[in-house]
């Protein structure tokens, strides 16, 4: 074993003894919170693994560093003075990472500040998965620090345009394992997947003009579930992943919100208003529908309950606003809002209070969509691709390039 190896475990044994027999989370919300310091050295490893623990290591700080949560403590060209120094180098908490000659990899969670071990665990198998492991050790790293689920192992789904044809696709949070799930000659929009990560719904014009269609993606049948006269739109999916939500044209020059079961039956009209209902959504509980309407003349945000009633505007005064998606925390709701002549996201307490633009790019930026925690917001520039911001507009970065016309965040994790 080299020397940096047993610095390692040296340290590890110092600082590690019983599990910590109390445990305060790091508050992300708090005003007074700061990045949380962390480093990850070079797992140990022997020759007999062939595992790459510096692959491993490096993996799982960069996914904690893209939650913008984290800064880690940089490396240097001999990993043995970030372990040797950690608490010099003002490091709060320290990843130790073993991995066997079987491959099965160890993480011990140590505070450095107050010489404890706040967890331990075991991963088999490492080396079949190891993008989903890293992925697993990080979300695990993330859970322990804040209790929070974090992000890591969710799914984006979006539609990408190409020269002729058309994608709908899906990635990781961290931009990776990008995986094909439909494709068609003919355009796609308003892309939402399940929570249960089994059907898709789309809006296609296969036949010619705009219809609802539901993917089985583990059967790979396609079932059309509405067709009106006119334009039918997908929206979202219920938490139990039995309806979904869409609009459509009700033959009088407007647009009504209805609900479907998977199968095509069961259709409820939840609208019928004389104007536009598009772009429905549901609250975190299902217990109510965001949408936007236009009978104030520009579109507007409005919230009523599933069934319909008890409509409300629920902001005014902001110009053009569309496209609402609810947090799933259910404190903020994210937007459309056209401002200078452009799209930009912008976010609003449930009420309709406090107001914040999180974006000001040179192009329209659509459809916000949140991440299961609660944490994030991912959206798309039409020519330039797939984004993903923290929930306050800090932190943006692109996981996607290419021409995207529609995302949504996954609502459930995988696991």
């Amino acid at each position: 074993m080299s020397r940096r190896y047993l610095l390692v475990v040296i340290l590890a044994i110092i600082l590690a003894g019983s599990l910590a027999s109390s445990r305060q989370y790091i508050s992300i919300d708090a005003p007074e919170f700061r990045k949380i310091k962390v480093a990850v050295p070079e797992f140990a490893t022997s020759k007999a693994t062939g595992a790459n623990g510096l692959w491993f290591s490096q993996e799982i700080a960069n996914k904690l560093l893209l939650t913008g949560f984290v800064s880690i403590v940089d490396r240097t060209s001999d990993n043995s003075a970030i372990t040797a120094s950690a608490v010099e180098l003002a490091a709060d908490f320290l990843v130790c990472g073993t991995i066997s000659p079987q491959g099965e990899i160890s993480i011990v969670l140590l505070d450095t500040v107050n010489s404890a071990k706040l967890a331990t665990k075991s991963y088999p198998d490492s080396q079949q998965r190891p993008l989903a492991t890293s992925r697993k050790i990080a979300a695990d790293i993330f859970s322990w620090l804040t209790g929070e689920q974090g992000p890591f192992d969710s799914r984006i789904v979006f539609v990408a345009a190409k020269k002729n044809h058309w994608e709908v696709r899906s990635v990781h949070f961290d931009g990776t394992d990008e995986q094909l799930l439909h494709t068609e000659r003919h355009i796609i929009v308003a892309p939402f997947l399940s929570p249960n990560q089994r059907y898709l719904a789309f809006t296609s014009y296969a036949e010619g003009k705009p219809a609802v269609f539901i993917k089985d993606l583990v059967m790979g049948t396609v079932r059309k579930i509405a067709a009106h006269q006119g334009i039918n739109v997908a929206g979202d999916w219920s938490r139990n992943s039995e309806e979904i939500l869409f609009s459509a044209s009700d033959g009088k020059g407007g647009e009504q919100i209805y609900r479907i079961g998977k199968d095509g039956r069961g259709k409820k009209k939840i609208t019928d208003t004389d104007g536009t209902n598009i772009s429905p959504s549901w609250s975190p509980d299902n217990s109510k529908i965001i949408f936007t309407a236009n009978e104030y003349g520009t579109p507007q945000i409005f919230v009523m309950e599933a069934d319909g009633t008890n409509r409300q505007r629920r902001l005014g005064n902001s110009g053009y606003c569309t496209n609402p998606t609810w947090s799933p925390k259910g404190n903020l709701i994210a937007f459309e809002n056209r401002i200078g002549g452009l799209l930009q996201i912008c976010t609003v307490n449930e009420n309709g209070s406090n107001y914040r633009q999180l974006t000001a790019n040179d192009d329209d930026t659509r459809s916000p969509s949140w991440s299961p925690c609660g944490r994030f917001i991912t959206f798309y520039i039409r020519n330039h691709g797939v984004f993903v911001m923290n929930f306050d507009g800090s932190n943006p970065r692109k996981i996607f390039s290419g021409d995207v016309r529609g995302v949504m965040w996954s609502k459930l994790l995988q696991h």
